[in-house]
């Protein structure tokens, strides 16, 4: 009798257990096929996850074309023209008779406004004189201006163009060779693009660094971060936002915050802003949260929103829950048996 009721406690404990793992592995499939879901309209992804995959029209909401509010740029004619070309008829329709454009009128004109032919660089030879005093009969040598260093080089609008190309535009350096050259003739090279692109660096230090103190002192100030890659190795860039500027730094971790911001802090509550400024008081990004809630209404679940449900509209969160979150996933490598089969 004894050994029937262990072995009955066996089956009733190993029941239980696997009902508590049958539940986990059911949430965890759910997170799972959440995760397939996501795209950037409704979680925290970027658009640049997205791939190929487009939205189904009956998710979109707006129409294509300007939207309400948009101010539209039309091609207006200029008055400054470069060039006329007249296109005189060059018989009569009628009887075919020879047409003179002395005896006709200029009808219609229609305007084309085009990129100029590719050019090539100005160049300018910058000269230093040596004068003889007519006093003292002494020799006098000039000065070339402080940007002229070397005896062969490309001008300051060059360089503000290939630096535009690569800051702004975000080129590599191959492409802006490529560019420069189909624009100008000119071929500068790889190492040249990037010199200036550190000489630019270096020259609005003062500016960055000012930048950054505004923005630690700003009443309220948004933070994000993105990952990047530098020299092979994951980086972050990390955004400091407000109504009137915006600071950027680069870190090695996501914990790389403004640890010394002490105002409003407005991000997507990553972890790391919370635990690496303790002094800010914390704000969540409602553009986040309403993202979050669209996929609360697609997929039934949402782990960011458990703390924020007073934010989830009532026929929301009527119909749908919020589930545990998912068991955590192992870390490390799996052990192998002798065999070669994984555990």
């Amino acid at each position: 009798l004894s050994k029937a009721t262990d072995t009955i406690n066996r089956v009733v404990e190993e029941k239980t257990r696997l009902k508590d793992e049958i539940v986990l592995l059911k949430a965890y499939i759910i997170e799972l096929e959440h995760r397939l879901g996501k795209t950037s309209r409704n979680s925290s992804k970027p658009p640049s996850s997205d791939g190929l995959a487009k939205a189904k029209p009956g998710q979109r909401k707006r129409s294509s074309g300007g939207q309400p509010g948009h101010k539209g740029h039309t091609l207006e004619r200029s008055s400054a023209v470069d060039f006329i070309v007249d296109h005189p008829p060059g018989m009569c329709q009628k009887c075919g008779g020879a047409l003179s454009p002395i005896k006709g009128e200029v009808r219609t004109v229609r305007q084309v406004q085009d990129v100029p032919a590719r050019r090539p660089l100005e160049i300018t030879d910058h000269r230093v004189w040596a004068c003889c005093c007519d006093r003292c009969g002494a020799h006098t040598v000039g000065r070339f201006p402080e940007d002229v260093r070397e005896p062969v080089q490309y001008g300051p609008r060059m360089q503000e163009l290939v630096v535009s190309l690569g800051v702004a535009q975000f080129l590599p350096l191959r492409r802006i060779g490529q560019v420069i050259a189909a624009m100008t003739g000119a071929h500068p090279s790889q190492g040249t693009i990037n010199a200036y692109s550190r000489s630019f660096a270096e020259r609005f230090k003062g500016v960055h660094r000012r930048l950054g103190d505004l923005a630690k002192d700003a009443e309220v100030c948004g933070f994000d971060e993105t990952g990047m890659h530098v020299e092979g190795s994951l980086h972050w860039m990390h955004r400091a936002t407000t109504e009137l500027l915006c600071s950027l730094w680069l870190g090695k971790s996501r914990g790389d915050v403004m640890t010394a911001f002490k105002k409003i802090a407005l991000h997507d509550d990553g972890p790391s802003y919370r635990k690496r400024m303790p002094a800010a008081r914390h704000a969540s990004c409602l553009a986040h949260r309403a993202r979050e809630c669209v996929g609360l209404a697609e997929t039934g679940n949402s782990y960011r929103l458990r703390d924020h449900m007073d934010l989830v509209p009532d026929h929301i969160r009527a119909n749908k829950s919020l589930l545990p979150p998912p068991p955590p996933r192992k870390r490390g490598r799996k052990k192998k048996r002798k065999g070669g089969e994984a555990n």
